[in-house]
């Protein structure tokens, strides 16, 4: 996990700092069209791998069955694009723009999932911090030469050689095929990824993104913005943190199951993170100064916007455990259960409450914890269950 995490943190470090100068150089819309690039992608990568992906290290028996497994979901992201481009030109504006991040960040999970099972973790890390520096260095470069949707090319372009260079390092140089009859074997054989565990995904995905498109619906491109600079910021550092950790987390469970609640906190983060994390989010609610100044005057509300972000990223991340373990223990249809609540809650709390921005932020946290609360416990209650019953996980 170190190495991820270092890999992960510098990175991270580069976007955070690349983040102060771009927002100086982009507008507030700029960044809020991004973001709905990203939250639409990010729901067509789920269609596109149908969670496949997460199959190769927690249920590969061997390298030869991890790698069979990996060439037939790549040959499954391919076909969804050429399945999907034609209406994405039909439809035009950005939406070209979301299958190409779609394909790029699909076959990245899956090329990632299979060196992941290799135990290849400085491979990963030193991916991470590639990947930074191309894309920082494209959204610096289109907006010197003034590019048009500059931001969003340096996304693509980014994605796309970021999955051109895991797949050298994961199936080298093979040539790709697409063979719809295997695609849909490998799909009928796990039906606990690909239909419950893809319609739980695309559930907790609308719930996370759906905030973002609301906010723009409701309150427009400016406002929307500020949200997305938050999210930015947060989010960015925290889904591939969360992703690293996940990454660690899918290798020990795939070879050594969680059976108790004392070998999940093992495996898991321990009692001191825990508590250490309570304590750094309390203390982000005092720093709103700090970020106003960082970001600039224009971004006021975002700054405000900031520690609420910042409180819900840690609740995710600390779930992490509990979210690894449902998925090895095959309870996807709760946690679809769980996750839909969630989302009909949030889809009421936007269009039937006339409350401010910061409001709905605020219910959104306190929705949130209960969320993941519930997942806990879920898991808690699954795994004395089995213990008293004697079965494995």
């Amino acid at each position: 996990m170190r190495l991820l995490l270092a890999g992960n943190g510098l990175a991270q470090a580069l976007q955070f700092g690349a983040v102060f100068i771009l927002v100086r150089i982009y507008e507030p819309q700029d960044f809020g069209i991004l973001a709905q690039v990203q939250s639409i992608a990010t729901l067509a990568v789920v269609v596109g791998t149908l969670q496949l992906h997460l199959t190769i290290p927690l249920l590969s028996r061997n390298l030869d069955m991890a790698r069979e497994v990996t060439v037939k979901i790549e040959s499954l992201c391919f076909f969804v694009l050429l399945v999907s481009l034609p209406f994405a030109i039909w439809l035009g504006g950005i939406t070209i723009f979301v299958a190409f991040v779609a394909l790029g960040v699909g076959l990245s999970n899956t090329y990632s999932a299979y060196l992941v099972y290799e135990g290849r973790f400085s491979s990963l890390s030193t991916f991470y911090v590639v990947r930074a520096v191309l894309i920082i260095a494209m959204q610096l470069l289109f907006a010197v030469v003034e590019m048009s949707n500059g931001i969003l090319w340096a996304t693509v372009i980014g994605e796309g050689v970021a999955a051109a260079s895991l797949r050298l390092m994961s199936l080298g140089l093979m040539p790709i095929y697409i063979n719809p009859r295997e695609i849909l074997s490998l799909i009928i054989r796990n039906k606990s990824f690909s239909l419950y565990g893809t319609l739980q995904e695309l559930i907790s995905v609308l719930a996370f993104y759906v905030p973002l498109l609301f906010f723009t619906y409701r309150f427009g491109d400016n406002i929307a913005g500020h949200y997305a600079m938050a999210n930015r910021l947060i989010w960015g550092p925290v889904v591939l943190l969360s992703g690293s950790v996940a990454q660690v987390l899918y290798h020990r469970f795939g070879q050594s199951p969680p059976d108790t609640l004392a070998r999940l906190w093992d495996l898991g983060y321990g009692r001191c993170i825990f508590g250490g994390t309570l304590l750094v989010i309390g203390f982000s609610f005092f720093l709103e100064d700090m970020y106003l100044w960082i970001l600039g005057e224009q971004w006021e509300l975002a700054s405000q916007l900031l520690p609420l972000h910042f409180t819900w990223g840690c609740i995710f991340l600390l779930s992490m455990p509990f979210r690894v373990s449902c998925l090895v223990m095959k309870l996807q249809k709760i946690q679809l259960w769980i996750d839909t609540i969630m989302f009909l809650v949030i889809s009421v709390l936007f269009m039937f409450l006339e409350i401010t921005p910061l409001q709905i932020m605020w219910g959104i946290v306190l929705i949130a914890l209960i969320q993941n609360i519930a997942l806990a416990l879920t898991i808690c209650l699954s795994l004395r269950g089995r213990c008293a019953a004697g079965v494995s996980p």
